[in-house]
């Protein structure tokens, strides 16, 4: 109560004793208890009054030292008297009561959030005291001027509404406010604070700078694979109904918002949100985040997770029906898409620690396993307790060589071997996907390849004039095919279920329907500047590390890391027809470059100019050399 009473003391700054003549005097007589009736003070009210008073009278405080605790009780004690015969002058004649009017009421003071005092957090506090007040139930002691006036009860509350905002500026640059209102006004009504803080923040400027505020907070929050989808929405929902109460003009700039939220998501798993919301420009933001909030309910129903609300609570009786109904259809939850850790990591965490992630990543990756049974099967002391054991008879050796086996030693930075460690044994089943259907397209990495070679799937841009006869067959036809030297584009789909228009420079196009595979040259693709590693992921280079699988095309911040298939036998990536909406709105690769392209040793096709291929194809491609003698025999009947 001593605290609370120096609260008020501070708040009210009493420095002489009419001061506790008027309405301050009220409010504290009803912070320390007295009772109307009679104005008696008791002990309990003493020892508070007292308490009040030792910390008035303290060499910090503004009281003059002549201003005795007897003076100030007898004071106290008059008004409190004083009250009384105001509540028993409104009895009647005969002593009865009179029944007390709607407007009398009884109260909670409100509680508001500290404000800092900065422009741009001003609403945001706002609403809490708006809330606060609410709770109270006196809401319109804000905002009617004349609310003070209505009854004592409608007085009290104002007060109390005063004061509370008063308490919320305390430690903020906006303290100086409640004591600039108390001395313009004379009074402690909470209306006379919102006129002040409407006046103080509630300007053009202000708002302006909230604006920018609002820019920078959406631009900052991202739904990547940290960020819950939830506090995602929540986060979003509460700027834009901040702007719509400020009648911001970006609130309804739908195709700003649309670029901020386009941006915001960067998780590959809501890649289907972000397509629909590039394809369906007319929809409003809460579709697009209805959208979101679907997918993510999708994907945990999916994974065994149940669904949770924007507040963060989980959506109850989804699970059990979203179970039934994968095992009716016979589904597969999604794959995990785990991204390749940093080298940097290695050095960071040390070698021991970074082979555990590597060890989880490879058990993880490209499987469908839910997240309670990786815990399970990676728990730090059931992993411990699997140590090797030395002495495993041959038979034991032979059926694990099925799998892939490593053994590493916990060693330290400097390449010493901790004393607490010992020899692990993991066992690392290769992760493979399902092989590609006979007819579909697919694009896949061939080193023996001399060039790239398109096939039908990808829509020809433009043709360099030159063509190229391959001497080997393709796609069951006869050797001696003609092709086109072109660029090409289509719609690229690697591993992480990501499409890409990808664009290619100086292939073979080949148009037969027949030729449902491309192949992706490492050779050209190097020389371009990109890098190629087709290594399986659970395999070992020559260096002894395990590969990576994927390509990287461009560089800087245009540098883009593609993930590549592999089915037991090849790495690929799965192609598509691109369309025109496609050809804007798909992230764009460049694949080979657009230099002159001719391999060092080509041993299956050669060049040949244009009329050297119309006469061979006139005459049934004939052997080189029959070509060349009949074209110089025949030239000469040319006067």
């Amino acid at each position: 109560m001593a605290t609370e009473l120096r609260g008020i003391f501070t708040v009210m700054q009493l420095s002489k004793l009419s001061d506790f003549e008027g309405q301050d005097a009220t409010e504290l007589i009803g912070f320390a208890g007295i009772p109307r009736s009679g104005g008696t003070i008791g002990p309990i009210q003493s020892k508070r009054l007292k308490d009040f008073f030792d910390y008035a009278t303290a060499p910090s405080a503004s009281l003059p030292p002549d201003l005795t605790y007897t003076k100030i009780r007898t004071v106290l004690e008059a008004r409190a008297k004083a009250v009384e015969a105001a509540v028993l002058g409104s009895m009647t004649g005969d002593g009865t009561s009179v029944a007390p009017t709607s407007s009398d009421f009884k109260f909670k003071a409100p509680v508001c959030d500290l404000f800092t005092g900065e422009p741009e957090e001003f609403w945001g506090w706002w609403d809490s005291v708006l809330l606060a007040f609410g709770q109270s139930g006196i809401s319109e002691a804000l905002t009617d001027p004349e609310y003070h006036n209505k009854s004592d009860s409608a007085a009290k509350a104002s007060s109390a509404g005063w004061y509370a905002i008063a308490k919320s500026l305390q430690g903020g640059h906006a303290n100086w406010m409640s004591g600039e209102v108390s001395r313009h006004t004379n009074r402690k009504v909470a209306n006379d604070f919102y006129k002040k803080l409407m006046k103080t923040f509630n300007t053009e400027e202000n708002q302006a700078h909230f604006m920018v505020h609002a820019i920078d907070s959406l631009n900052e929050i991202k739904l990547d694979h940290t960020k819950q989808v939830h506090k995602f929405i929540n986060d979003w929902k509460q700027i834009i109904n901040r702007l719509n109460e400020n009648k911001n003009q970006l609130a309804t700039n739908r195709e700003i918002l649309r670029v901020f939220l386009l941006r915001a998501l960067q998780s590959d798993a809501f890649e289907e949100s972000r397509q629909f919301i590039l394809r369906n420009p007319l929809k409003t933001i809460d579709d697009y985040l209805d959208h979101i909030r679907n997918r993510a309910d999708s994907m945990r129903m999916l994974s065994g997770d149940p669904p949770i609300r924007e507040d963060g609570d989980i959506v109850p009786g989804i699970i059990r029906r979203a179970e039934s109904r994968t095992k009716t259809k016979g589904s597969d939850p999604p794959k995990w898409h785990i991204p390749f850790f940093p080298n940097g990591w290695k050095q960071a965490l040390g070698r021991g620690p970074f082979k555990r992630l590597e060890e989880w990543r490879r058990a993880a990756h490209g499987t469908n396993k839910r997240p309670r049974d990786l815990e399970k099967e990676f728990d730090m002391k059931k992993v411990r307790n699997k140590s090797y054991d030395p002495n495993l008879d041959r038979k034991t050796k032979k059926a694990r060589r099925g799998a892939t086996e490593t053994e590493e030693d916990e060693t330290s930075q400097d390449g010493t071997t901790d004393s607490r460690s010992h020899k692990f044994r993991i066992r690392v089943l290769r992760r493979t996907t399902s092989p590609p259907e006979p007819n579909e397209p697919v694009l896949i990495t061939d080193s023996g390849a001399d060039q790239f070679l398109a096939g039908y799937i990808w829509r020809r841009l433009s043709t360099t004039g030159r063509l190229v006869e391959l001497m080997g067959a393709l796609a069951g036809r006869h050797s001696g095919t003609v092709l086109p030297v072109a660029s090409v584009v289509g719609k690229l789909i690697d591993a992480a279920g990501k499409a890409w228009c990808a664009v290619a420079n100086e292939v073979l196009h080949d148009t037969s329907p027949n030729q449902h595979e491309s192949l992706l040259p490492p050779a050209q693709v190097r020389n371009a500047g990109n890098a190629v590693d087709d290594c399986p992921s659970d395999a070992k280079t020559t260096r002894g590390d395990f590969g990576t699988q994927c390509c990287v095309f461009g560089s800087g911040k245009e540098k883009h890391t593609l993930p590549l298939f592999f089915d037991g036998l090849k790495c690929y990536y799965r192609m598509e027809a691109i369309t025109d909406d496609e050809l804007s709105s798909l992230p764009r690769i460049v694949l080979t470059g657009d230099a002159e392209y001719e391999p060092t040793s080509r041993t299956t096709t050669r060049r040949m100019n244009t009329d050297e291929i119309d006469w061979k194809r006139t005459m049934a491609f004939p052997p080189d050399d029959v070509l060349k003698h009949t074209l110089e025999a025949t030239t000469q009947l040319i006067p």
